[in-house]
Order: C-alpha cells, then structure tokens, then sequence
C-alpha cells in the first residue's frame, strides 16, 4: 500500500489520466509481487490491490470486507495450511480489525475529547490549519494504532508468549523510518535495473534506512517492560475477547442502551487486556505431572529450570560468561515456550559470574 502511494502521487503529480493511473499502478503492484517473497502479507496486498482495481477500472462498488476474504480464500485454496501460521493470522486478522474498528474508533476519540471550533468565522491561518491537519492525522494514526494493537494482543500472546506495552508508540515513531526503508528497497531495485554498474551506490543507500529501522528497534527494546511475558490464551478466552470487540459494531437506536454499549466494549477489552498481567498463574497454567529438570544451552555457565508437579517453576542458577541479554534471548523465549509466566524461586549453586550474571534481570522480569 505504502509503495503503491507513491506510484500513485508520482502519476497524479505529472497529472495522468485516471485511468491510465490505475493501469500504471496495477502494473507496479504485479511487478512488486513476482520480486517479493510469496508470504501472505504479500499474496494478500497484491490480491486486494489488483481487486480494487478491477473494481475501479469496472466501476463497480468496492467493499474491503469482501475483498479481504476474497484474498484469504485464494490463498487457502492455493496452501491450505497457512490458516495456521502465524503470518497468515496476524495479517489477515490485523487488516479485518483496521477495516472494521478505525472509523469506529476516530469517532469515539473525537467524542471524548471533543472537536475544538474556531470561535470566529472567518478563514483560519495557515498555521491554524497546519495544527489542525497534524492533530488530526496524530489522532487517525493513535486509533490505528490502538486498534491494531486491540485485534492482534490475543494471537500475539498465542504464537509469542509476550506482549509489548509500548507498542502503539513506538508504532508512530518507527512508521517515518519504515516508509523510508520500504521506498528506498524498492528504488535500488529500480535504479539497479536502470544503472547497473552504481548497484553498490544503490544498495549503500537502501541499506542505510534499515540500519535505522534496526538501532531503532533496538533502543525501543531497551524501554521497561517492553517484553511482558504472557501465558498461552485458551481458545475460550479468545472468543469472548473477540467478542467482547463486536460489540462495538452493534448499532442501537435506543437511548437507554447506548450509553451501555458504548462503554461496555472498552471496559471488556480493557479487562481481557490487563487480566492476564495481574492475574495468578494458577488460571492459566495445567501443573505437569512430572518433575521436569531443563538445562538451558548458555554457552560457558549453567542456567537450569525445574518444573515441579504443583506448577511452581525454580530456576537453579541463570548465567552466562558467553552469551549476554540472556533473558531476551534464551530465558525468555523458554519459558514462553513452556507457558511460564512466573519464576516462583531462584537457587544459586555459587557465585561466579557464570552462574549469576542474568539473575537481576530474571528478577526483574519474571
């Protein structure tokens, strides 16, 4: 969507035809697809873009709804099991709530805050109306946001084990970075095909905005909890969440239930949110039937986790003298993978370096 915008605007800056537009970028989006790799986020943005297009070039009515089933059904018929990957999941369910909760949401941003009026009728200044634009573009990218977040929280929780709190702003201020990461691949490729012999020049240059994208990813990881760990959710709990969020789209026309069902969703997702966060283990987790010893490969040190019978988890030592952020990228990840979310007790053999070095931040985290 984001490289077929700027086909877009570059066509209607040199003020060509619609239609002549509309094949330019259908022609790009084809293009796009045969040089990405076939994921579903990509099958899906060229199936729905190609849609839209046949839609406008028909003059037809387009309806996002449809055309993302559309494009779900042709990626099942194509690989049936994609329903199961995560990808597929994620994309497909974040797309559905973008379309169906964004106005919603906008809306109900603009009522509890209320729109500011100018008090005179007359013409607003130029900065007057460059405020405005930016609140209101601030506003509409917070309700995406918030929304994305909303819809995909449970299957990240389901196929991740985590949740980031600060995944809303850190959306906002990694999305500059990301266009231009996404704008300057697709121009190296563009510019290799035009002028090969300045490939190196073109991949120089595209590669210096990823650079960004990683140290940023890197500095937003660093935040306080940017890694909440999180028990798998059961597919009951996942209903009712996604219920919970339809009620949104229910319309009533009588007043005595309107206030009910507009407060009524956001308390239940709020709840669904952060139950899981303040809620014992015991909810959630089956206690094993056996003792269960894990010796997790650290390199040069010892990091063991016993299961017990009763569900208490007991680390036995948690350090490195090789590896380092042991929690991110060892303890964690376990511990997801086991369905974890508290360590009940840490015992400690002696204290060199190799056996204690992660134990402030097990602490700290779990």
């Amino acid at each position: 969507a984001i490289l077929s915008g700027m086909i877009l605007l570059l066509c209607r800056l040199a003020r060509l035809p619609s239609r002549v537009t509309l094949v330019i970028v259908t022609a790009f989006v084809l293009f796009y697809g045969a040089m990405a790799l076939p994921s579903p986020p990509v099958v899906r943005a060229v199936v729905m873009c190609l849609a839209v297009a046949l839609g406008l070039l028909l003059r037809r009515r387009i309806d996002l709804v449809q055309l993302i089933g559309l494009a779900a059904i042709a990626m099942l018929i194509y690989h049936p099991a994609d329903a199961f990957n995560a990808g597929f999941q994620l994309g497909f369910g974040t797309v559905l709530g973008l379309i169906l909760f964004t106005r919603p949401a906008i809306e109900s941003f603009r009522r509890w805050r209320g729109d500011y009026l100018d008090p005179d009728f007359r013409e607003p200044t130029l900065l007057v109306r460059a405020g405005r634009s930016t609140d209101h573009w601030l506003m509409k990218t917070f309700a995406a946001g918030f929304v994305a977040w909303a819809v995909s929280m449970p299957l990240i929780a389901l196929h991740f084990g985590q949740l980031n709190p600060w995944a809303i702003p850190a959306g906002i201020v990694m999305a500059p970075v990301v266009v231009i990461a996404l704008v300057g691949g697709f121009a190296k490729v563009v510019l290799t095909f035009i002028w090969p012999s300045g490939a190196w020049l073109w991949a120089v240059m595209a590669g210096e905005p990823i650079a960004w994208m990683r140290r940023l990813v890197g500095w937003l990881a660093l935040l306080p909890k940017s890694s909440v760990p999180l028990p798998t959710p059961s597919v009951w709990w996942m209903l009712v969440y996604y219920a919970g969020l339809g009620l949104f789209l229910i319309p009533s026309r009588r007043p005595k239930w309107q206030l009910g069902l507009r407060y009524l969703p956001p308390v239940a997702c709020l709840l669904a949110m952060f139950l899981p966060l303040f809620t014992g283990r015991a909810t959630f987790i089956t206690p094993n039937r056996d003792l269960r010893l894990t010796l997790l490969a650290i390199g040069a040190g010892q990091t063991a986790v016993l299961q017990t019978p009763t569900g208490r988890t007991v680390m036995i030592d948690a350090g490195s003298m090789t590896q380092t952020d042991m929690v991110r990228k060892c303890i964690g990840p376990f511990l997801r993978s086991a369905g974890q979310r508290d360590i009940d007790s840490i015992y400690l053999t002696h204290g060199d370096y190799d056996h204690i070095s992660a134990v402030a931040d097990v602490a700290s985290a779990y």
